[in-house]
């Protein structure tokens, strides 16, 4: 009822999203014992439950507290329905662990953000617990996870076994997301933990990785119902069309009228329907016709074999209107994505003078190693009288 435009249609050459103003009224009918619907508070003997009047069950879930999910984007959340509804009934149907795999920006992240939005509304979890490893440092991947369950659970937790006994306690969806960017050490540790986690009560584990396979006895992709694995691909034709439109709406105004529909779809085939290069590609469309750009993502997908070539395609595309300086500089950036010191950001750039002696000693050693300057390094390291290889 909250949302009454719930269909799109075909209409000629576009496509109309009907209003209906329309709502589903839930009615249950039940017998004997089993009552996983209801909660505590609504619950009745059951010899009473054949004579009572059902109750009815809160389509809002359990209010309780949530981890800091990603923000649904403005776009919306689009031709994901399929897999959200697979996790929700495989949990259901009593899987622990449900693993969500795929190249980068194909949404693994945010099919499992909106997994955990979604299942707490309904009721299913009580808590969402969304542990992010895409920018972590440490060596102690289990410490960190316990660590922000604790926050979460608004718990001191000290280690894996008093996270089972709060996780026992309420029932929670804890996410790993990001898991190609630990150490084989470091995840298996983590993946054992895991386990145990997700059989304690009510609380289940949803994983996410870059990763076709973990390579760890209880993750197996095949041949087990406690733990199931979801392999993204790209969208389908009609969701492609969808979030492309949605992603039109967003300012700037395109300069250009929007391509046809058969234009479009010849486009986005050439980067397989990839969610993030279809994002990417809108922005291009906004300034660009869409010949040009389908000539040059033509030219530039054929520039190596990388599995991710369409992504990297889409990005390249990009940076087409930099200039040439600005392209130096942004190669120079990207090692600094999670942040750095100012005059880290001013040695490596190259765009202002640094202080720090450490650091313009760093710059001459990096130099030495470049060239092969052994006498050199050897002068500058035994000058610089560090403590730590940390330091160094």
């Amino acid at each position: 009822m909250r949302n009454p435009q719930k269909h799109e249609v075909q209409r000629g050459a576009e496509r109309v999203r009907l209003t209906v103003q329309d709502w589903f009224l839930p009615a249950l009918y039940q017998a004997g014992q089993d009552v996983p619907l209801l909660d505590a508070s609504t619950r009745v003997a059951p010899d009473d439950v054949e004579s009572e009047v059902p109750h009815p069950v809160s389509a809002g879930g359990n209010t309780g507290r949530s981890s800091e999910l990603p923000e649904l984007q403005e776009a919306g959340f689009f031709g994901r329905q399929r897999e959200l509804w697979d996790i929700e009934r495989w949990f259901v149907a009593g899987a622990r662990r449900i693993s969500i795999t795929g190249f980068g920006g194909q949404g693994k992240t945010y099919l499992a953000a909106e997994a955990g939005r979604w299942l707490r509304r309904t009721g299913m979890f009580e808590r969402v617990a969304l542990v992010g490893y895409a920018a972590f440092q440490g060596v102690d991947a289990v410490g960190y996870a316990v660590a922000t369950l604790g926050t979460v659970l608004g718990q001191s937790l000290t280690d894996a076994k008093a996270t089972v006994a709060a996780l026992t306690q309420t029932p929670t969806l804890v996410i790993l997301d990001n898991l190609e960017d630990l150490a084989p050490a470091p995840l298996a540790e983590l993946l054992s933990a895991a386990k145990t986690w997700s059989e304690s009560a009510g609380s289940r584990v949803l994983l996410t990785s870059r990763a076709p396979d973990f390579n760890h006895a209880d993750y197996l992709f095949a041949g087990s119902l406690e733990h199931r694995g979801l392999v993204l691909a790209g969208l389908g034709e009609e969701d492609a069309l969808s979030y492309f439109q949605s992603l039109m709406k967003l300012p700037p105004e395109p300069q250009f009228p929007l391509p046809n529909r058969d234009a479009l779809l010849k486009l986005f085939k050439m980067v397989s329907f990839h969610p993030l290069s279809i994002r990417l590609l809108a922005v291009q469309l906004k300034t660009r016709r869409i010949a040009d750009l389908g000539r040059r993502l033509e030219s530039l997908l054929t520039e190596g074999d990388d599995k991710d070539k369409s992504l990297l395609a889409s990005l390249k595309l990009s940076l087409d209107k930099l200039d040439d300086q600005s392209k130096t500089y942004l190669a120079r950036l990207g090692v600094f994505q999670g942040g750095a010191m100012e005059d880290v950001l001013l040695l490596v750039t190259g765009l202002g003078k640094v202080d720090n002696p450490y650091l313009e000693k760093a710059k001459k050693l990096l130099a030495a190693m470049e060239s092969g300057d052994v006498r050199t390094m050897l002068r500058i390291t035994s000058g610089m009288n560090v403590s730590s290889d940390a330091e160094l």
